[in-house]
């Protein structure tokens, strides 16, 4: 609560951008430590709500099985220092990157891409819609630029209903941030990961179950995978 109410008062963004990405972390190892739930539906109110909710996961045949691919830029360049954030490109490592993860999504299957218009998230898009032999055409929402968690939930939440498969490309705090906002479960070798680092171009895969995107809370979702570009080398 301290770090919160540091937050909320402070002048300095990267201070607070840091500080609400420690609080997300928090509730969602928080949120791994609790027990599962094991009052009927015919318990009394006060005995449900003391315990935690686990939402069910869907089946692999489930139709309404819906799959969230959030991609951090690839490492970019701070070699021109009067150049804007907005216009930094990718330096070479960053280049080595994207090469790796257009190869490894080749055969991804998406129905909608949500990108930042930066120039080193729309960089590391590039590579990996030239490997799909089929995509939709990327949206590049300026929200994505320099905004908060919420804000990205809000993205996905206002995708249509027919979208199954989402990636969204954007910038760290917000990208690890709504990924441990979103995960209620997760397999263990990506909830180390996810708490360990979210390092420049790591791809994570969450899967959930709706019907329609505007359902998609806080810890409706289930972590599957954080793949790193070290991870692909």
């Amino acid at each position: 609560m301290q770090q919160l109410a540091r937050c909320v008062h402070t002048r300095d963004c990267r201070l607070r951008a840091k500080t609400l990405e420690n609080c997300f972390f928090l509730l969602f190892l928080i949120r791994r430590t609790k027990p599962p739930r094991t009052a009927g539906k015919n318990a009394p109110l006060a005995a449900r709500l003391a315990e935690p909710y686990f939402p069910t996961m869907p089946t692999a045949t489930d139709p309404h099985e819906r799959t969230i691919f959030l991609l951090r830029h690839a490492k970019s360049s701070w070699r021109e220092p009067g150049l804007e954030d907005h216009e930094r490109p990718l330096n070479t490592r960053g280049r080595k990157a994207t090469a790796s993860l257009a190869q490894f999504m080749a055969d991804y299957a998406l129905d909608s891409i949500l990108c930042s218009p930066a120039r080193r998230t729309r960089q590391t898009l590039e590579p990996i819609l030239e490997a799909m032999r089929e995509t939709p055409g990327p949206v590049y929402e300026p929200l994505l630029y320099e905004s908060s968690p919420g804000t990205y939930l809000s993205c996905l939440q206002a995708l249509a209903p027919e979208v199954r498969h989402v990636l969204l490309v954007g910038h760290s705090p917000s990208i690890e941030s709504v990924c441990a906002l979103l995960a209620g479960t997760a397999d263990d070798g990506a909830l180390s990961r996810l708490a360990l680092k979210y390092p420049t171009g790591t791809l994570s895969q969450l899967t959930w179950h709706g019907s329609a995107w505007d359902a998609l809370a806080p810890g409706c979702a289930h972590l599957a995978k954080v793949t790193r570009p070290r991870d692909l080398d």
